[in-house]
């Protein structure tokens, strides 16, 4: 398992409402986003790239 950082849910459910991606689209490639978003899980750092890329909101936004 990748190392886990704690990201600020505020941002990151700005980013995820920013993004032109549907949520749909973006709930089935992060199972473990409702779990991030309401505080009781943290992604790995991997995981939160892959979510700036897909979001194209740069990864030093969510840390």
């Amino acid at each position: 398992m990748g190392n886990k950082i704690k990201i600020n849910k505020d941002v990151l459910k700005w980013a995820v409402g920013l993004s032109d991606k549907p949520i749909e689209h973006i709930m089935n490639k992060y199972p473990k986003l409702e779990f991030w978003l309401n505080g009781t899980e943290n992604p790995t750092i991997a995981q939160i790239r892959d979510l700036s890329k897909t979001t194209h909101i740069p990864f030093v936004i969510f840390c």
